[in-house]
Parts: structure tokens; sequence; C-alpha cells
């Protein structure tokens, strides 16, 4: 029979090998948890480079778009004309301007870029060449961007969602002999992103929107436009974004 003294020697050395176990045990969890948190952000820097010199192609040629051949001398003359111009005058300078930029508008929309859009300085929308129907709607309080392109009168760039899509935003200040006129966007949509991505850098790239913001600034006939995620109904889908690349061009380069 063991003695009280040998009984105790064992449950000591049986508690130490218990915590050295324990201790042991957590320490590899500890260790692979690090390993796994390595990983992670580092494919998730990668991810990020990735992403963000897609972005700045379409940045670059935004930015050249506007400087060099949308804000010309006549465009800038008509938007000097449609400022303190009545109702009827503004409707003809808003249809001057359009069938103007119509046939770049065109080329462009179907190379790289979604839409192109004038405003006033006070805030007013004159013109969107993909939405020509809809125009004179106060947009300071539901784009950021366009209040501080007018305000500061710099060139900004940033993710916004509009009142018919969300999109990267790059807006240009319209000026003429000192005096602030308003400004100009032009945007590109995930789809044109997720499929530059995909080109260079092969994966699965998905885009999504909280339901509730979208709700809150796009015009009600442009949520039609969206569709629930399989991950939440509280978030949402451009439905172009899940559209094969053939299927996209046809419908969007209509």
């Amino acid at each position: 029979m063991l003695s009280s003294h040998k009984i105790k020697t064992y449950q000591s050395y049986a508690i130490l090998f218990i915590v050295f176990q324990a201790v042991f045990i957590s320490l590899l969890f500890y260790l692979k948890d690090q390993k796994e948190n390595q990983y992670f952000e580092k494919v998730c820097n990668k991810q990020s480079a990735e992403f963000h010199s897609t972005l700045d192609i379409y940045s670059n040629l935004a930015r050249i778009t506007l400087e060099e051949i949308i804000i010309t001398p006549s465009v800038v003359n008509i938007m000097a004309e449609a400022t303190n111009a009545n109702d009827n005058e503004r409707k003809r300078l808003r249809q001057s301007l359009y069938e103007k930029l119509l046939p770049t508008y065109g080329r462009i929309s179907k190379k790289y870029l979604r839409q192109v859009h004038f405003h006033f300085a006070d805030g007013k929308s004159f013109l969107r060449m993909h939405k020509p129907e809809k125009f004179d709607d106060y947009l300071f309080d539901v784009r950021p961007t366009i209040k501080k392109v007018n305000e500061e009168q710099r060139y900004v760039e940033a993710f916004e969602l509009g009142r018919h899509y969300h999109a990267f935003r790059f807006l240009a200040p319209i000026n003429l002999n000192g005096q602030h006129l308003g400004s100009v966007e032009t945007g590109v949509p995930f789809f044109l992103l997720q499929r530059t991505l995909n080109q260079h850098f092969p994966g699965d790239y998905f885009f999504m929107l909280k339901k509730k913001v979208a709700s809150s600034k796009l015009f009600q006939d442009s949520l039609d436009n969206y569709i629930p995620t399989d991950l939440s109904e509280d978030y949402l889908h451009e439905k172009v974004d899940m559209m094969p690349e053939n299927i996209v061009d046809s419908h969007f380069y209509h």
C-alpha cells in the first residue's frame, strides 16, 4: 500500500502534468490563431492593394476625361448661360448640352464610365446624361461630394450612393473667369471594377449595400435595380453585379 506521502507526491506530479498539458495546448492554440490571423491579414492586405491599384486606373481615366474631354470651353459657356437663365432657357441649354455631349458620352460609357452629371453651384441638378429626364432636384442633402466640390471648388473623389445607383465618384468644379458655375461628375460602377479585377486577379468579388441606406437615398424606381443578398435581406446587390459579362453588356450598354 502506498504511503500518504507518496500519494501526495503522485498527486502533485499529476497536477503539474495537467497544468503543463493545459499550458502546452493553450500555447498551440495561441500559435495557431496567431498564424491564422497573420495569414488573414496578409490576404486582406494583398486584396486591398489589388483593389486600390485597379481603382487608381479608373480614377486617372476619370480625371483626364473630365478635365480634358468634358470640361471644354463650349461646355463651360453653356453652364455659364444656364446659371442665370430662366426655366425655359435652361431647358433649351440642357438639350443643347445633352446633344453636344451625347456622342462622347456614348463612347466613354461603353468603355469605362457610367454617367456624366452636371450640377449648379447651389446644388441643383442640371443634366444627367444617363437620365436626362431627371433634373432640378436638390443634391447637397443626399450627395456630400457634390456639396464639397462646390463649396471648396476643388476636385473630389469618393464612393457614394446617388439617386439612381452607387458608384465610385469623381467630381470636378466648373469655373469661368473666376466665377464658380457648378460641377460635373462621372462614376465607375462596381461591375466594371469586378470585371477588371477578375481579368488580372481571378477571384470572387461582391459588393453589398445596406438596404436601409439605399432606401433613404435612391429614387423609388431605382430600387428595382437591386436585389437582396443571400447573406441577409438587409443588404442588397446591384442586379448587374450578379449577371454574366455578356448579359451585363446587353443590359447596361443599350
